[in-house]
């Protein structure tokens, strides 16, 4: 990965909060914050959220490479 693209990624990220290490992990705390939630809700919530993350990710990535 190119310093610009590791630049974008990381201007891409809400600085208020945490990375987890793994979706695992970030599972995990979800499931602990919205206990009263089925794991598999979280779960399902967290996947379209990552994959849209990636998604966005890209585009961004696809349209600063094409510049």
């Amino acid at each position: 990965m190119s310093p610009e693209q590791q630049t974008y990624l990381e201007n891409q990220k809400i600085s208020v909060f945490a990375s987890a290490d793994s979706l695992n992990e970030c599972r995990d705390i979800a499931a602990e914050i919205l206990s009263d939630s089925p794991r598999s809700q979280i779960k399902q919530a967290l996947d379209i959220y990552h994959n849209t993350l990636i998604d966005q990710l890209m585009k961004g990535l696809r349209k600063r490479l094409d510049s």
